[in-house]
């Protein structure tokens, strides 16, 4: 990340004491029952993949392992997730976004955001951009 974009994702709280907004329904109660219940069901999802950069490497789970993981589990617990790309538009500029929404079958729902980063402007860069927030917004959100 270079200075600039770290600049622009630190603008909105610099200078304010308010933590972010946080963007869920009303009442969460629900949701935060079922969840709980999902987490304790949750197995721990081992690292199904290896990956070489350079000198280093490292294993990762792959979002087909995750959703092996937690899919059944979640529907069992009335819970869904949904992925939504967007882009906000500021005066630094674009920033493409996805959201992960977890949603129970009450009509409660709570979401979460990520910048995508991308090194280049192809598709394939979009792709893996994309499934990396979709792992870690899911490993942020479920726990």
């Amino acid at each position: 990340m270079t200075e600039e974009d770290l600049t622009r994702e630190l603008e909105p709280y610099i200078g304010h004491n308010d933590p972010p907004e946080l963007i869920q329904s009303e009442d969460i109660g629900n949701l935060v029952l079922a969840l709980s219940k999902a987490q304790g069901e949750f197995p721990i999802i081992g690292k199904n993949q290896k990956a070489k950069a350079g000198a280093y490497s490292y294993d990762w789970a792959d979002l087909s392992a995750i959703h092996k993981g937690i899919k059944k589990i979640l529907s069992n617990n009335e819970l869904a997730i949904i992925f939504t790309p967007t882009r906000v538009v500021d005066k630094s500029g674009v920033t493409l976004m996805l959201s992960m929404k977890l949603l129970h079958s009450s009509g409660e729902y709570t979401e979460g955001s990520l910048p995508l980063m991308l090194d280049q402007s192809t598709s394939q860069a979009m792709g893996s951009a994309i499934s990396y927030a979709r792992r870690y917004l899911m490993y942020c959100m479920l726990d």
